[in-house]
């Protein structure tokens, strides 16, 4: 195998037409992967020093990217994590050729003890649960003497979808699908219940400021985050990925009036559930549009086939009413 350091946005560039194939016969194969996701989330949230890991086998074959930058902490630290970690990826890992973990991770580390990049501590987050990568990164580590934390960051909750609507709701604990039912009667019967799924560019464009505006209102903290500089990142992330028919937008209105938005991923027989607003206070929040638009969006997933619906990083209730079961994402910690 041979390896290769490259700094700044070298590895972006040169690996644009690879990077893809790399991150469907990956480990990880999630969106928070694809070249799209990574050079937008750089563009408008990096900070620090860009770099990237590149590894080919004796074919030649691209068969690892770890795409990594450094920053300092608080305490003046020199840390390094995975390009997107902070806030908005809910995945994220060495991008490595399923047959070549161990010799991959082997020259990740490698170059890292080598001195070519200076750090202090290596943070790695969010790293699912069935990744290989978190255990042998860690014992590559330790074999190098370096203090290791292996520790759960989060949950996601995921739930297998069945071929029908009706098996969904049978799937779920009966108080939470006769609540499921109740809700939807009753915003049917109070107010006329519209919903759009909108995936064109120029849709998502024109209705991004809607969502913008549900979301924060949905709660303080989301008003707090999404900031302008958050919305400079939506809006770019949202347009890039809609140009790849991986997005969907969905609106609910109850008389004509906007009440709920969810931004979500179609990817690869998935949807993520990955952001969402909606009316919390005044008539319409007590017609439940939040559940109401998750359920319409799940039911929709199953009539397009869809095998997985994942509601992404938290444990917020609604999750598991819906029949979340939790995966989990860690993170590894590497001290000098």
């Amino acid at each position: 195998m041979s390896v290769e350091l490259l700094v700044g946005t070298d590895a972006f560039e040169r690996f644009q037409e690879e990077w893809n194939e790399l991150v469907r016969g990956s480990v990880t194969h999630t969106i928070f992967l694809t070249h799209e996701w990574q050079t937008t989330w750089w563009e408008h949230l990096g900070r620090g020093d860009l770099f990237a890991v590149a590894v080919w086998d004796d074919d030649d074959a691209l068969v690892g990217i770890a795409p990594l930058f450094r920053e300092l902490d608080g305490a003046g630290r020199q840390v390094v994590r995975f390009v997107g970690c902070f806030e908005v990826s809910d995945y994220l890992d060495v991008i490595v050729d399923r047959d070549a973990v161990d010799l991959v991770c082997g020259r990740v580390m490698d170059v890292l003890a080598g001195g070519e990049i200076a750090w202090d501590v290596l943070s790695l987050c969010n790293i699912p649960e069935s990744s290989p990568t978190r255990t042998m990164l860690a014992e590559l580590a330790e074999e190098r003497g370096y203090a290791v934390t292996l520790e759960v960051e989060d949950v996601c909750p995921i739930v297998e979808l069945p071929a029908s609507w009706e098996e969904y709701l049978s799937m779920l604990d009966g108080k939470d699908r006769r609540e499921i039912r109740r809700k939807m009667r009753k915003a049917g019967r109070t107010a006329r219940v519209d919903w759009q799924l909108l995936r064109s560019p120029e849709e998502v464009d024109e209705h991004l400021s809607t969502f913008f505006d549900l979301h924060k209102k949905s709660q303080p903290e989301k008003a707090e985050f999404m900031d302008a500089q958050m919305q400079g990142f939506f809006r770019a992330m949202a347009g890039v990925l809609a140009e790849r028919d991986w997005l969907e937008l969905v609106l609910l209105q109850f008389d004509g009036i906007p009440v709920a938005a969810t931004l979500s991923f179609d990817y690869e027989g998935e949807i993520l559930l990955y952001n969402s607003g909606y009316e919390a206070e005044g008539y319409y929040a007590s017609l439940s549009p939040g559940w109401v638009l998750t359920a319409l969006h799940v039911e929709s997933a199953i009539e397009r086939d869809k095998r997985r619906f994942d509601f992404l990083q938290g444990d917020e209730g609604y999750k598991y009413r819906f029949g979340g079961q939790d995966t989990r994402v860690y993170r590894l910690t590497v001290e000098k």
